[in-house]
């Protein structure tokens, strides 16, 4: 048993561990009670009882996945359960404003007490609106009435009541740490049960599946404002500053993903390995391809039994779907790009593909080229890191002025060379060194507290990266909010190895991350789907506020994805990765490879030619 354990993730935590543990849990479940002082309950839309033309609506799409009530009569009421005699202060709603608007007017009932509310004025969308008793209102059913409609309908998404500060909330920061517990669980059988795959060039860096766990959790907290329509997360201002700015978790894969293939390509060319080209397009297309086919046809096969994920595939265009998505060239079309799960999510996957095409035929004589002038001196290694990072700015500046305007143009490698390209450069020191040289151990603790704050730094760089790139003075073509997320990740990955070179990254540090960072390539390919589905079930009321519908679809989300994602990792990514450095593998594998690789690269051209 303890030899299995080895394999598969290791010792089982300690008793202490586990309690530091739920301290910390019940650390950030306060945090996050935005006024512990008041009960706040939520009430999910289809939970109201109507009476007239009141229908229920779908209410899906990218950044809402579920129903609404809607009615288009005037006099029509809606009645909501309270539960027992509960005292209420405030009512928030979260209500639907139509282009072209309208005065529309709702009155409110709870108890004798009435509340009025007047909108329609505000721009189209969803918007929250608030309406105050004063003194607070007494009863247990609160009843909405249709007074004016002078706008398309009235549509309901959502209802919140607070009541005065009084007593402490403990029913919600209980709920709070459960969700949290339930992410905490997700990720220890995720530690337990990963898989550490071969490494292609030597040695496994601990912190670099750490960064690809950040990074995808940045696109899980990103995606979840989505699936739960909390865009802003007024509650929790900075931690909805990182979410909304989720979406650079991609761009952080990118960076890591050229980091360790510069890696992989220097190694081979050091041991003068054979088909080197060849062999690199083998090993990518095995981690790429496999997992990917089987989640797409696995969410085809759901959507037709279940309807979740919803999906746009139909007998018109099914064989378009499945010709650009074998090819890898499926961005190139919008909406076939989010035919299958009706979702653009699988964007990132085709423009790494893109990389991966061009990476070793300009990457490995970029190597050799160094590595036969024995670029030895950090001055050397220095000056030609940062070539190939300003060659991978300008590019992409060359990129986006040509296909200014074009649909596909941030779904392409042309919009993201330059984070490849600093990825490349940031491995350029440390791959023409040499083969791993032995470093002075350092003290543990100092080594975390480093690797800690350069974690830290990222995510500052995330949370704060429009604020620092409107203060740069870039031209826009540079995207300056996106450098200096870019120059920090880069920056995170030199101090993460020092760290890491000197002792530090030891099994016990952010285990959970190393393995959200192991899982990262399937959970970014089904949490969407999953997403979708949590997105339709019953929020509890005790999850209080609109905002924390936020935290229940990451916490549930979270954890099921987590456990798909260890299935697939399990079962498909980590049995074909074994395969692919099977010695039985011979000259018929990098045929077929490099036959595969130039269908897609005609594919990709095809479609930046059509458009």
């Amino acid at each position: 048993m303890k030899s299995w354990l080895e394999r598969t993730g290791g010792a089982r935590p300690t008793p202490l561990g586990a309690v530091l543990l739920g301290f910390l849990i019940a650390g950030i479940a306060w945090s996050l009670l935005d006024a512990p002082d008041e009960i706040r309950r939520y009430h999910a839309d289809h939970r109201l009882e109507t009476e007239g033309n009141w229908q229920e609506v779908a209410h899906y799409g990218r950044y809402t996945e579920g129903v609404a009530k809607l009615t288009q009569g005037v006099g029509d009421r809606a009645r909501l359960d309270l539960g027992d005699q509960e005292q209420v202060s405030r009512v928030r709603l979260l209500l639907s404003t139509y282009d072209p608007g309208g005065r529309t007017g709702l009155v409110l009932r709870i108890g004798g007490s009435t509340g009025e509310l007047s909108y329609g004025e505000e721009a189209a969308g969803l918007h929250f609106h608030e309406v105050h008793f004063d003194p607070p209102a007494v009863g247990d059913h609160l009843e909405i009435v249709v007074t004016e409609l002078q706008q398309l309908a009235v549509l309901i998404d959502g209802i919140e009541t607070i009541s005065p500060a009084g007593d402490f909330d403990l029913r919600r920061l209980l709920g709070f740490m459960a969700l949290l517990g339930l992410v905490a669980a997700g990720l220890e059988l995720a530690r337990r049960f990963t898989v550490t795959p071969q490494a292609s060039a030597g040695r496994t860096y601990r912190s670099i599946d750490v960064l690809r766990g950040l990074g995808a959790g940045l696109v899980v907290l990103l995606h979840a404002r989505g699936y739960s329509a909390q865009l802003e997360l007024g509650s929790w201002p900075w931690l909805g500053q990182v979410a909304r700015q989720g979406h650079y978790g991609v761009e952080i894969f990118y960076v890591v993903s050229a980091y360790t293939l510069t890696f992989s390509l220097s190694a081979a060319l050091r041991r003068r390995s054979d088909a080197i080209i060849q062999t690199f397009w083998w090993r990518r297309i095995v981690r790429i391809v496999p997992a990917f086919y089987v989640t797409f046809f696995g969410c085809l096969l759901l959507s037709a039994l279940l309807t979740i994920p919803p999906t746009g595939v139909d007998s018109k265009n099914a064989e378009e779907v499945f010709a650009t998505y074998l090819t890898m060239s499926y961005v190139f079309d919008q909406p076939i790009l989010k035919a299958p799960i009706s979702h653009s999510v699988w964007w990132s996957i085709s423009t790494e593909f893109q990389f991966y095409v061009v990476m070793p035929l300009l990457g490995l004589p970029l190597l050799a080229v160094l590595t036969g002038r024995r670029a030895s001196s950090l001055a050397g290694r220095t000056l030609a890191a940062l070539v190939v990072a300003l060659a991978g700015i300008g590019l992409a500046v060359a990129g986006r002025l040509a296909f200014a305007g074009e649909p596909w143009l941030q779904c392409s490698l042309f919009q993201h060379i330059d984070a490849f390209g600093l990825g490349i450069a940031t491995a350029l020191p440390f791959a023409l060194r040499g083969p791993a040289s032995t470093f002075p151990r350092g003290n543990p603790a100092a080594l975390h507290i480093l690797a800690a704050a350069a974690l830290a730094l990222l995510i500052v760089a995330v949370g704060s990266s429009t604020e620092v790139g409107n203060h740069l003075g870039l031209p826009a073509l540079v995207l300056p909010r996106r450098l200096p997320v870019l120059l920090a990740c880069s920056l995170t990955i030199v101090l993460l190895r020092r760290a890491e070179d000197r002792g530090g990254f030891g099994e016990r540090f952010l285990p959970g991350l190393r393995a959200l960072g192991l899982l990262s390539f399937t959970v970014y390919l089904i949490h969407v789907p999953v997403m979708q589905f949590v997105a339709r079930l019953p929020v509890p009321t005790w999850i209080g506020s609109f905002d924390a519908t936020w935290l229940w679809v990451v916490c549930v989300s979270g954890f099921i994805s987590l456990l798909g994602a260890l299935v697939l990792h399990r079962t498909v990514e980590m049995p074909a990765l074994t395969w692919s450095h099977s010695p039985k593998r011979g000259r018929g594998t990098r045929i077929g490879s490099s036959i595969y690789i130039a269908v897609v690269a005609v594919a990709v051209v095809v479609g930046i030619l059509r458009n």
